[in-house]
C-alpha cells in the first residue's frame, strides 16, 4: 500500500457542461447545464474508473446530447427544460451504475438553452414572427366572435320581417 485516499461521501460534487448540440428538427443550440453528484460507493469510485472527473463529465455530455437531439428546438428552450433534466439524470446514473463508477447523480439543472450567438438575431426574428402570428389569429378570432352573432341576429331579423310581409301579402290577396 502506497497511499491511502480518502472519499468524503458526505459531500456533493457540482461541475459544469457546456456544449453546441443539433436538435431532432436540425437547429442548433447553445446548452449550459450544471451537475451534482454524491459519491455513494468509495471503492468503485477509486477503483473503477481512472479519471472520475473527467467521465463522469463525458457521461453527462453524452446524456445530454442524447436527449438534446432526441427533442424539438422548442420544446428545449421552452417548456421542456425541467422535463429535458430530469432525463438527463436519469440516463447519466444509469450510464454511470452500467461502469460501476460508484456515485448517486443528485441533481441536473438545465441552465442556459439559446441558439449560437451567429444566428440569435434571426431565431430572435423568427420567434417575433410566431408571437405576432399567434397574436394577430387570436386578434381575427374575437373579431369574427365579435361580428358572427350580429350578422345572424341580423339575418334572423330580416326573416322575420320577410315572413311578416309574405303573410301581410298573403293575407291581402286572399
Amino acid at each position: 500500500v502506497e497511499k491511502v485516499e480518502k472519499v468524503n461521501v458526505a459531500e456533493r460534487h457540482q461541475f459544469q457542461v457546456k456544449a453546441t448540440m443539433l436538435t431532432q428538427d436540425e437547429n442548433i443550440v447553445d446548452i449550459e447545464s450544471s451537475v451534482q453528484y454524491q459519491v455513494t460507493e468509495a471503492e468503485k469510485f477509486l477503483f473503477n474508473v481512472r479519471d472520475q472527473q473527467t467521465s463522469i463529465s463525458q457521461v453527462t455530455e453524452s446524456a445530454l446530447r442524447q436527449v438534446i437531439g432526441r427533442s424539438q428546438m422548442d420544446f428545449v428552450m421552452t417548456e421542456g427544460r425541467s422535463e429535458i433534466a430530469s432525463r438527463i439524470k436519469v440516463i447519466t446514473q444509469e450510464i454511470a451504475d452500467s461502469y460501476g463508477m460508484g456515485i448517486l447523480v443528485v441533481e441536473v439543472n438545465l441552465q442556459n438553452a439559446s441558439p449560437p450567438a451567429e444566428v440569435r438575431d434571426a431565431f430572435q426574428d423568427v420567434t417575433q414572427a410566431r408571437e405576432d402570428q399567434v397574436r394577430l389569429i387570436n386578434e381575427a378570432e374575437a373579431d369574427r366572435n365579435e361580428i358572427l352573432p350580429k350578422a345572424r341576429g341580423h339575418a334572423a331579423r330580416l326573416r322575420e320581417e320577410a315572413d311578416g310581409y309574405k303573410q301581410e301579402v298573403t293575407a291581402r290577396a286572399d
